[in-house]
């Protein structure tokens, strides 16, 4: 995604088995910022269409397996 598609501002991928979501954003200069958002409460914004995400609404109806515990 970093290269060949300048009109590309914002990559984001959603993890299908736990609560996480990271978020790439192209700054002016080309440069990419990272964030990344495990909490369920977590919330970000995508600026370049004007929306605000939340957690909750991403995973709004998705049960997760519980994790393995390796004591158990």
């Amino acid at each position: 995604f970093r290269m060949g598609n300048d009109a590309l501002t914002d990559y984001i991928l959603v993890s299908q088995d736990r609560p996480f979501v990271e978020h790439f954003i192209r700054q002016p200069d080309g440069d990419w910022v990272y964030r990344s958002f495990s909490e369920m409460t977590d919330s970000f914004e995508i600026e370049s269409v004007g929306c605000s995400l939340n957690l909750n609404e991403i995973y709004d109806r998705v049960e997760f397996e519980p994790l393995n515990d390796p004591e158990h």
